[in-house]
């Protein structure tokens, strides 16, 4: 039996209004083309970091790429101020 790949369609649309491809994509935001995929194909999720990278070159909010990802609540981890 097949999986069913599902993509993250925010990030694709994203990449598709700026003319990039999975390996533009991991060359302007510093990340393995391997890593694009897996995140693309939501095999794992960016890390904050990551995901201000790839919004920064996107010319989006790593919030519109990944809305069920609570990246606020990372930051204040890594400051030491972590909430549940």
């Amino acid at each position: 039996m097949r999986r069913l790949r599902i993509r993250n369609a925010a990030l694709v649309a994203a990449m598709a209004r700026v003319g990039f491809n999975n390996l533009h994509l991991a060359q302007a935001s510093g990340i393995t083309p391997g890593s694009v995929s897996a995140i693309i194909n939501q095999r794992r999720d960016p890390t904050a970091d990551t995901a201000r990278a790839i919004a920064e070159v996107l010319n989006a909010k790593p919030g519109d790429l990944w809305p069920d990802l609570r990246f606020e609540e990372v930051r204040r981890q890594k400051r030491g101020r972590a909430t549940r």
